[in-house]
């Protein structure tokens, strides 16, 4: 449907995943993979923070052509804009393992035009009303793009400034930001940003499966059967009632107000929720892959502790009932780095595997409650 593009959507209307979004999250899922990579080889500082500043800068980026798809009704013009900003995302992944060496001249130039292509289809397809309050945020995506290009050129040690500096205006936007001129299509938001996250759960199974090659022993095979249901149960945590009950939540909030808790919510949180799934992907591959100098259970426990204070935070920002006991469980789930690991990971996996189903136990006593 097409409609006058200085008309305002109608924003309580049913708009599900277009087939062409689901083919746009295909280069979301290499990239995933590409960051996946660098967290597994990292080697120090300078490593985490190159990856977590590619992370927040991706999924910042992601999260602008889903905002985009919610102001434009012309579904051509929408797919054409995907299918040209697809492109730049790829060469965007394509650089992210330059990040080891210094080298950001790809992913930040990817990063700049992915700036730009999204800057430019506000402008032209989302309608005048939405130019200028655009060039706020355009600004502050342009400065992060030239920040992650202009890393590695700093002398050698200091790229963590530029890479800090990311961090800090990212997350400093989705704080103080009120993003009150926008409007949000809640039904089509939050399954766009659920399917980004099933893509995340994907690359933990990935690792674990890739990293097997061939007949395995009983208990590697005990070890991949739990990491699966660890997975399970981490999606269960969001997924059986959370991304139900945030859509009526912004259903019922006022449109000026949506913006602000979709930044708090599926920005933020969701970010620190990926980064935990991550952290559990790249320490199955390193596991799995038979690098036995990986301790296994660390990985498991910073892994399952991001995730459920990222759900914490979710649920307190979308008033969902339950956040301070996901933060106990975070806090729980920290204590599972003690758990020798090196040699055998059944133990830690276990008990992070009961640990998620005793929390999903208590959500589900609770609903039933109310």
């Amino acid at each position: 449907m097409v409609v006058n593009r200085d008309e305002k959507p109608d924003t309580d209307a049913v708009r599900r995943t277009a087939t062409f979004e689901l083919l746009f999250d295909l280069v979301f899922v290499f990239a995933i993979t590409q960051i996946t990579d660098v967290i597994e080889f990292a080697e120090g500082p300078a490593d985490w923070m190159a990856a977590v500043s590619v992370l927040l800068f991706l999924w910042w980026m992601y999260g602008g052509f889903v905002w985009l798809a919610s102001h434009v009704d012309d579904e051509r013009k929408l797919e054409a804009t995907m299918f040209l900003a697809m492109l730049a995302f790829f060469l965007l992944a394509m650089g992210i393992p330059g990040v080891h060496a210094g080298d950001t001249v790809q992913v930040g130039s990817a990063a700049i035009v992915v700036v730009v292509i999204h800057f430019a289809a506000f402008w032209v397809l989302a309608g005048a009303r939405y130019g200028w309050p655009m060039v706020r945020v355009g600004v502050v995506n342009l400065i992060a793009a030239v920040l992650v290009l202009v890393a590695g050129s700093l002398p050698n040690g200091l790229e963590w400034i530029a890479q800090l500096a990311v961090v800090v205006l990212l997350s400093g936007m989705a704080l103080v930001y009120a993003a009150e001129p926008f409007s949000l299509i809640p039904s089509h938001f939050v399954e766009r940003h659920g399917l980004a996250l099933i893509i995340v759960f994907g690359e933990s199974i990935i690792a674990v499966g890739s990293g097997i090659s061939g007949p395995a022993p009983a208990h590697v095979l005990a070890e991949a059967g739990l990491t699966l249901c660890l997975v399970i149960g981490l999606w269960l945590t969001y997924f059986a009632r959370d991304d139900e009950r945030a859509e009526t939540v912004m259903l019922a909030t006022p449109e000026s107000e949506r913006g602000r808790i979709a930044l708090l919510a599926y920005w933020a949180a969701f970010a620190v929720m990926i980064g935990g799934v991550l952290m559990l992907a790249a320490g199955a591959k390193l596991h799995f892959g038979g690098r036995s100098s990986s301790d296994f259970g660390g990985w498991i426990a910073a892994g399952v502790a991001l995730y459920l204070a990222g759900t914490a935070g979710f649920r307190a920002v979308m008033r969902i009932r339950g956040a301070l006991g996901r933060l106990a469980g975070a806090v729980v789930a920290l204590a599972i780095a003690v758990v020798p690991s090196r040699e055998n990971a059944i133990a830690p996996l276990l008990l992070a595997v009961v640990l998620v189903v005793a929390l999903f136990a208590l959500d589900t006593r609770m609903a039933e409650k109310t």
